[in-house]
């Protein structure tokens, strides 16, 4: 039986890498549910924020979706990333639009996000990726495991994209809020992890 490949439908979108050495790149990818690439604007300030650390350092995307912050991640310095996603037509659009790139530094794991984080994580990392679908509600819990189960660093920063309702919206007592923006009904936040004195 012939395997399915939507890298070869016609129909696709395209999300431009804003900066650095793949600047101009294009990645390709299809509408599924719930993806929802951050968009030029927001990847910008994002990586404005970045600058002083993006070089050389370890990223996990908990929701690559298109793969847009990831891509511009590595384009613009970043050692290497490892993208979660568990939309399977989504996977193959990260490797397709990997190997596209000659990206030898992405790791592409087809898996649930929310139940990785429950779970040690094998090294951890220097910045965070952690932009679900709005559709889900559980951010400030996935928080909490990611602090419990050792995925930062005892210096890493995690970047949270997210509906605004700071009422519901809890992190652990050692991350600071280090950046914020708001664009309409989104807000992008940008946390520094200290380590704790417990």
């Amino acid at each position: 039986m012939k395997k399915h490949d939507p890298t070869k439908r016609k129909s696709r979108n395209k999300v431009r890498i804003i900066s650095g050495r793949l600047k101009g790149r294009m990645i390709e990818f299809e509408n599924g549910h719930g993806l929802r690439p951050t968009g030029s604007r927001s990847r910008e300030q994002l990586f404005n924020w970045l600058s002083p650390m993006i070089q050389g350092a370890d990223c996990a995307d908990l929701f690559a979706g298109s793969g847009a912050i990831s891509f511009e991640a590595l384009s613009r310095g970043a050692a290497r990333c490892l993208l979660i996603e568990k939309n399977p037509n989504a996977v193959i659009w990260l490797k397709h639009n990997a190997q596209k790139m000659g990206e030898g530094s992405i790791e592409i794991i087809h898996s649930d996000s929310w139940r990785l984080a429950s779970k040690n994580a094998a090294s951890p990392f220097d910045l965070i990726f952690v932009d679900p679908p709005f559709s889900d509600n559980y951010i400030s819990d996935l928080c909490f495991d990611l602090e419990a189960n050792n995925w930062l660093k005892p210096v890493g920063y995690i970047y949270i994209e997210m509906p605004s309702n700071p009422d519901l919206f809890q992190v652990p007592v050692n991350w600071q809020l280090w950046r914020r923006s708001a664009s309409g009904k989104v807000e992008i936040l940008l946390y520094k992890r200290v380590e704790s004195d417990r």
